[in-house]
């Protein structure tokens, strides 16, 4: 991955870019996005480029590297040409419809399914059994609140990660990962070590006072890892 890391990202012209502290706004034709990224990796610009750079040759950290590249150039994409994903219905009388901005489905069932769009998503209809959504966003972001903070994770072939993250402050509130010495050199599983992170996790952010967060599995399945992790975080009192 380090060696995407290093590709520097073309800003196209009418994209505006701005960066303060580990928050990264990226505003174009097709709208704004922002993220908050890893506060080990740096991200720049030069020369009409994003750059993006890592403090040292660990693993951990070329992982990241290769990863915030990527997030980076996909908000760029994004809000130039946007995302779409076509999709296609099949089945007897099943068809597609817009309803205003809903999208309208009838599968089979005694009454039509409508689906509203969230925001920054819009749904088109080329044909009854073809569809498209249509947004900026690849996906959904959640947003972490004071209130109501961000659990998010992230994991790579051998290490999983875990952050609570007040969005609104950019502010890291407790983080757990399967790199932390307590766990290095274990003969557990990846799924045991995960829940491991889990409960770190838990007790790290009720000790920072916080009992309820938002669960951001960041686009991987819910299962193996990911669901050990969340388990163990739940066993251990935060509620999400």
């Amino acid at each position: 991955m380090s060696r995407i890391g290093r590709l520097p990202i073309a800003v196209p012209s009418g994209v505006d870019v701005t960066i303060d502290g580990r928050t990264v706004t990226v505003k174009g034709p097709k709208g704004t996005l922002s993220r908050s990224l890893h506060p080990d990796i740096a991200v720049s610009q030069e020369d009409g480029s994003i750059v993006v750079t890592r403090p040292t040759e660990q693993k951990t950290h070329k992982q990241l590297h290769g990863l915030t590249r990527t997030l980076v150039n996909n908000m760029v994409v994004g809000v130039t040409d946007g995302y779409r994903k076509g999709l296609e219905i099949t089945g007897v009388g099943y068809r597609a419809a817009l309803n205003g901005k809903k999208l309208q489905l009838n599968l089979g069932y005694s009454h039509p399914i409508e689906i509203d769009p969230p925001a920054g998503i819009s749904f088109e209809v080329e044909n009854p059994t073809r569809l498209a959504v249509v947004g900026a966003r690849i996906r959904l972001h959640l947003a972490g609140t004071e209130a109501r903070p961000r659990l998010a994770v992230f994991r790579s072939l051998n290490h999983i990660y875990a952050q609570v993250i007040d969005d609104a402050s950019g502010r890291t509130l407790a983080a757990a990962s399967t790199v932390e010495k307590e766990l290095k050199g274990s003969t557990s599983t990846k799924t045991e070590e995960a829940a491991v992170v889990g409960r770190l996790v838990a007790e790290r952010a009720k000790a920072a006072g916080v009992e309820r967060v938002v669960f951001d599995r960041a686009g991987f399945r819910y299962h193996g890892r990911i669901k050990s992790l969340a388990d163990a975080a739940r066993e251990a009192g935060l509620e999400f």
